[in-house]
């Protein structure tokens, strides 16, 4: 489920990288368990942060020192811009790789945990602060500068004198 996840959410990014708004803040390309969607999402990432577009070429540029052959790069590509009809699911998709990647995350914490009596105390303290760090990673709590751009655009250049009395 995840696969298709993943592979739709790259789809939905080449169709509209406006798709990113939705899915900046709780996405990030360690969350993917495809280590080559996790690499084309990056590469989205920084191109949306860095204000330049993302296209099928950029991509094959960016990852032809990677150990991805081109041809499986290409193959990907279009899987996952042909299996994606539109980004309207992107949130969804981006729930579900979220959620994937805390039960893989949360089952690995409680595989690692070994009890010792003599160190309950601190494997507590540590097992509460794994456990909070991977709760949350549900909100977002900064802006990129494009979303501070965008939100404020309306307020650059306009006459926002107030009226009232100037002495």
């Amino acid at each position: 489920m995840s696969y298709e996840a993943e592979k739709n959410i790259i789809g939905a990014l080449f169709i509209d990288i406006a798709n990113m708004d939705t899915i900046h803040g709780m996405l990030q390309a360690e969350m993917f368990r495809d280590e080559l969607l996790g690499r084309m999402y990056l590469e989205f990432q920084r191109g949306y942060d860095n204000g330049y577009p993302v296209t099928p070429t950029v991509i094959l540029q960016k990852l032809s020192d990677s150990s991805f052959p081109e041809g499986a790069i290409a193959e990907v590509i279009k899987a996952c811009v042909v299996d994606t009809v539109t980004g309207a699911a992107v949130r969804g998709d981006a729930r579900v790789i979220v959620n994937d990647f805390k039960a893989a995350r949360f089952g690995a914490i409680l595989g690692a945990l070994k009890i010792s009596p003599d160190k309950v105390e601190e494997q507590i303290g540590t097992l509460v602060a794994d456990l909070e760090a991977l709760k949350g990673n549900r909100t977002r709590t900064s802006k990129t500068l494009r979303e501070i751009v965008r939100e404020n655009k309306t307020k650059y250049f306009t006459d926002n004198r107030a009226a009232g009395i100037y002495l």
